[in-house]
């Protein structure tokens, strides 16, 4: 799984020099999203919402339709948690980081499930 975040990483820092200033070409505004808001992707069947987890503020990422054997994203202000959903009302926490921290968690089914 360490080697995963790793390309992730990579592959993030060689495509943000090229997408950052075509964000910042764009001018893009900004909304700000209230509690029980949700927001969708145009053209990408992906949806967040604004809720609480553990009297958190947090905005909830997930791909829209059925969720079994798909990923969501819990972004705060302390962290992330990336989840994958087992079935619609089952998830297990596959990686989870705090802001400013290089300390990671990532956890692994095991080998035989």
């Amino acid at each position: 799984m360490s080697r995963l975040v790793l390309l992730f990483l990579i592959a993030a820092a060689l495509g943000a020099p090229t997408a950052i200033p075509a964000v910042l070409r764009s001018n893009p505004a900004t909304t700000v999203l209230k509690l029980g808001d949700v927001a969708r992707v145009s053209s990408a069947p992906v949806g967040c919402i604004a809720s609480m987890r553990d009297h958190v503020r947090v905005l909830d990422c997930r791909k829209i339709g059925p969720h079994e054997g798909t990923y969501g994203a819990i972004l705060s202000g302390r962290g992330v948690v990336v989840v994958r959903f087992e079935n619609e009302r089952v998830a297990q926490v596959v990686f989870s980081a705090r802001h400013r921290s290089l300390t990671t968690k990532t956890c692994q089914r095991a080998a035989n499930q």
